[in-house]
C-alpha cells in the first residue's frame, strides 16, 4: 500500500494577511488574489494544481514554496483564473486537505512540479524506560512449599518461597512488558519533546505500542470477514514487504 500521491492536511490558510477563521465575509481568491496555505511537508512544487475538499475547488501553486518553522507556506491562486471564483472559508479551515490534481505552465516556463516518494509508512518513536521492583521478606528465604518447582534451565527442583516468588515477579513483569509493547500511546510532541516529568523534574518518554505504529495504509476495513479477504490483504503485504 505505498502512496505516491496523498492528501496533506491544511495547518493554517491566511488571505490578505488574516488567519482564515471561517468568521469573515472575505472570498479567499477572488479577482485572482493569492492564498497562503501552511502544510506540514514540501510535497508540490511550483504550478501544481491542487484540489481541495471538494474537487470542484481547484488551485494553482505560484512559485516555489517556503518554510515557516516546521511548516511550508504555499502561495495559490484560483486555477479557472476567473476573477468571480473563489474559495470558501470551509475548505481552508486546519484540518481540512488538499491532494495533487495534476500541473500546468505558461509557455517558455522553465518551472516544474516535484516527484514525491512515500514509504509504506514513517516512525518517529522514543525508548522508554520500564521498571519493577519485588520483595522477598525474610522467611521466604527458608519457608518451604508443599509442591516443588522445577527450573526449566537447571533442571534443579526447588521447595523454596522465594524461588516462586521471584518467578512470579518475573513473569508479571514480562506480561506487563507485552502489554505495553502491543497497546502502549506516544507521548511526545511533534517537535520530539514531552510534557510528561518525572519527580525529578526531567522528561518520561513513552514510546509508540504495536497498534499505533500500524500505518494507516495497512488496515483493511471489513463488513464479513472472510479467507478471501485476509488472502488478499496479507498478499498485498507481503508483495510490499
Amino acid at each position: 500500500m505505498i502512496e505516491t500521491d496523498k492528501a496533506i492536511i491544511i495547518k493554517q490558510a491566511k488571505y490578505q494577511g488574516n488567519v482564515i477563521t471561517g468568521t469573515s465575509t472575505d472570498l479567499p481568491g477572488i479577482n485572482n488574489t493569492p492564498i497562503q496555505i501552511w502544510l506540514g511537508e514540501k510535497w508540490f512544487g511550483p504550478g501544481a494544481i491542487l484540489e481541495l475538499d471538494d474537487k470542484d475547488f481547484q488551485v494553482r501553486v505560484s512559485g516555489t514554496p517556503y518554510q515557516d518553522g516546521n511548516d511550508y507556506v504555499y502561495t495559490v491562486y484560483t486555477a479557472d483564473g476567473n476573477p468571480s471564483t473563489f474559495i470558501p472559508d470551509t475548505y481552508l479551515m486546519p484540518g481540512c486537505q488538499v491532494s495533487r490534481l495534476g500541473s500546468a505552465y505558461e509557455e517558455y516556463s522553465e518551472e516544474a512540479d516535484i516527484v514525491n516518494y512515500q514509504a509504506p509508512f514513517k516512525l518517529r518513536n522514543h525508548l522508554t524506560t520500564m521498571r519493577l521492583q519485588y520483595d522477598i521478606t525474610g522467611s521466604a528465604y527458608s519457608t518451604v512449599m508443599i509442591i516443588a518447582m522445577r527450573d526449566p534451565k537447571t533442571k534443579k527442583t526447588s521447595y523454596l518461597w522465594s524461588d516462586y516468588q521471584e518467578w512470579q515477579a518475573l513473569r508479571q513483569w514480562y506480561n506487563t512488558i507485552d502489554r505495553q509493547l502491543v497497546y502502549s500511546k506516544y507521548n511526545a510532541n511533534q517537535d520530539g519533546t514531552t510534557d510528561l516529568v518525572g519527580s525529578n523534574g526531567r522528561p518520561v518518554y513513552i514510546g509508540a505500542g504495536l497498534l499505533q505504529q500500524i500505518a494507516p495504509a495497512n488496515v483493511k476495513t471489513y463488513t464479513t470477514l472472510t479467507a478471501d479477504i485476509l488472502e488478499d490483504f496479507l498478499l498485498i503485504f507481503l508483495i510490499i514487504s
